[in-house]
């Protein structure tokens, strides 16, 4: 093979993902992949011949069954070897010890039967099993020699893992917040994309004004470093200071400081920090893709029309989103080609449809933009990952949104909008168990990150599983829970827990915030008996969907607990025509569409969207 352990063309796919709970089942992986090349005769994937393709087929590809490539090795061998290459790492042998016990185990059933004289009439096959087990073997002892040299593989994902906290802004005008912030956004998708394990913004941002320790937000980052900085600010002038901690023993293992520089000089700034930065952990220099060169030319204004943008999009509200793209515009007014602002602007669309646009008016314009970027730079991790999770909420075409999560996945493993569009394929594939476990990925990434969960509690929700929503709604955060939003979130878990009067209270009370009659109400208000209000909200939340964009799903959630089938088709054909991203969850969707599901005119909108039922059965491994 010519490759040695670690390497790309052995890496487990948790290990590609820089999953940090990365064991020694990853050198069980590797094990798998050396045993099939050696008992194959060629990789598993040997069609694949860069860096960023072998990552993408270990995280996505299923390698074809090792007796159909070789008809000589035994079934029971096959099933052992393609075990150790599931992709959960739950899967697989849990030790080296428990495949060499089921190795020896193969060995002595083989000599048993031909002993008994069950099979002796083929002494070549024989010597070739042997000579096969054999050699499985002793790659076992050679791997865990290899494990026992080089240590436990978490602790060498951990030496190239970081968390970038917020800069701190010490200028005394607080209107420069937006300044320090966005340097901290841009430090953390430098990192990433050089080859890091950076963990997410939601953690890293948890940790704003405040002054913890290295090793305490090391624990709940799991990382082996902790970046920080303060950013100071006076007119056209800046001054940075950064340090990186060792987050087991609180150690400053590398600083860095600037002279007072001018705001033109910003990007050069950050190119030194992260080439600083990346050297110390002895990564390979990074290339400056086109993108990224064209960035750092652009005026000081417009990167500083970026910089506040990001501030305002950072709110997730309306009026925060209307003013960053009114920011990003006006830095492309100045700079064209500048990438950071149409990726940034296409980050606030995905959010403005659903939210408060229809999908069918948002889509074209993100379209417009990606095609724009692909002009100038497809060569960023975040431009994949965007164009993929369009495709998984608003275009429903899920072959595209495989290639475009794994090829962004190559490049940054961990990029939370790929995860997010491979999970809402696995939901759209009826691989409920799959989506979540998707899920539990970014989590890992992003610790303190709310989105995770709440995609989670709205999946549970949605498939009726109390237990499981209850346990959930407990661990969101109480920010999120009293969001202006968190009554219309109270009112999903009160209906998924049978408390129809809570959720009613709740959804009352959150039309206010919303802006616009509730459409879940009139779940709740029909469950509780109160049929002529239900179809009095549901009356008024159809006249509101002119003036308001209103999820469809949500209506004819309300018309179907009604009993109105014809109304409950009729908006979810306009969720379809509206290119909803909440229709990618019909397929787990129960009550109250349960009992419509295998309805020729369900089943059409499943299929003409690429769904499949889903169905929580079994946990897999459990």
């Amino acid at each position: 093979a010519g490759v040695s352990l670690g390497t790309p063309a052995y890496m487990a796919p948790e290990q590609a993902l820089g999953d940090p709970s990365t064991d020694h089942r990853a050198d069980l992986y590797a094990w798998g992949v050396i045993a099939y090349e050696l008992l194959s005769g060629s990789h598993m994937f040997a069609d694949r011949t860069t860096t960023h393709t072998f990552i993408a087929a270990h995280v996505s590809d299923a390698p074809t069954a090792l007796h159909v490539v070789n008809a000589q090795v035994p079934r029971a061998l096959s099933a052992l070897v393609m075990r150790a290459l599931e992709k959960d790492p739950a899967r697989r042998p849990q030790s080296a010890n428990e495949l060499l016990t089921a190795l020896e185990s193969l060995g002595e059933q083989r000599e048993a039967v031909h002993a008994s004289g069950a099979s002796t009439s083929n002494a070549r096959s024989k010597t070739a099993i042997r000579v096969s087990i054999a050699s499985i073997v002793a790659m076992v002892v050679v791997g865990a020699v290899l494990l026992m040299r080089r240590g436990t593989p978490s602790v060498a994902a951990l030496d190239r893992s970081v968390i970038v906290l917020p800069f701190e802004n010490t200028s005394r005008d607080t209107t420069q917040e937006y300044f320090a912030d966005g340097l901290t956004d841009e430090l953390i998708g430098r990192l990433a994309a050089a080859g890091l394990r950076v963990t997410g913004r939601n953690t890293a941002f948890a940790y704003k004004g405040k002054h913890p320790t290295a090793r305490e937000v090391g624990k709940v980052a799991d990382v082996a470093t902790v970046l920080s900085g303060q950013v100071r600010r006076l007119g056209e002038q800046f001054r940075v200071t950064a340090e990186l901690a060792n987050a087991t023993n609180d150690s400053v293992i590398w600083s860095f400081t600037t002279k007072d520089s001018r705001m033109a000089e910003a990007f050069a700034l950050q190119r030194a920090l992260v080439d600083s930065i990346i050297a110390r952990f002895k990564l390979a220099p990074r290339a400056i893709a086109a993108g990224e060169a064209t960035d750092a030319s652009v005026s000081a204004q417009a990167h500083d029309y970026v910089l506040r943008a990001r501030f305002f999009a950072n709110q997730f509200t309306q009026a925060g989103s209307t003013a960053a793209i009114a920011l990003y515009d006006s830095a492309l007014a100045l700079a064209p080609r500048y990438v950071d602002a149409h990726l940034g602007k296409v980050f606030v669309l995905t959010g403005v449809g659903d939210g408060y646009e229809s999908p069918r008016t948002v889509l074209p314009r993100a379209q417009a933009i990606l095609a724009a970027v692909a002009r100038i730079d497809s060569s960023r991790a975040d431009y994949w990952a965007t164009e993929s999770l369009l495709s998984a909420n608003w275009i429903w075409n899920w072959s595209k949104v495989r290639a475009d999560a794994a090829r962004a996945r190559a490049i940054e493993p961990t990029n939370l909008a790929a995860v997010f569009a491979t999970a809402l394929d696995r939901e759209a594939g009826g691989d409920a168990w799959g989506a979540l476990a998707t899920l539990d990925t970014a989590q890992r990434s992003d610790p303190l990150s709310p989105y995770p969960q709440w995609t989670r509690f709205f999946i549970y929700s949605v498939a009726g599983m109390r237990d499981s929503t209850q346990a959930v709604w407990q661990r969101l955060p109480d920010y999120m829970r009293n969001a202006p939003y968190g009554d219309v979130m109270e009112g999903i878990a009160m209906l998924a827990l049978d408390r129809n009067a809570d959720a009613e209270r709740a959804f009352r009370e959150g039309q206010s915030a919303l802006g616009y009659p509730s459409p879940l109400r009139v779940v709740a208000l029909s469950r509780l008996g109160r049929t002529s209000e239900a179809r009095a909200q549901l009356k008024a939340v159809e006249q509101a969907f002119g003036a308001r964009y209103i999820a469809p799903e949500f209506i004819a959630a309300g018309a179907a607990e009604l009993g109105d089938t014809t109304t409950m088709y009729r908006w979810l054909d306009t969720g379809q025509r509206e290119h909803s991203g909440f229709a990618v969850f019909l397929g787990s969707w129960n009550r109250p569409f349960a009992a419509h599901k295998q309805e020729p005119h369900f089943q059409r909108i499943m299929q003409q969207m690429g769904l499949k039922p889903v169905t929580f059965g079994s946990r897999p491994g459990s």
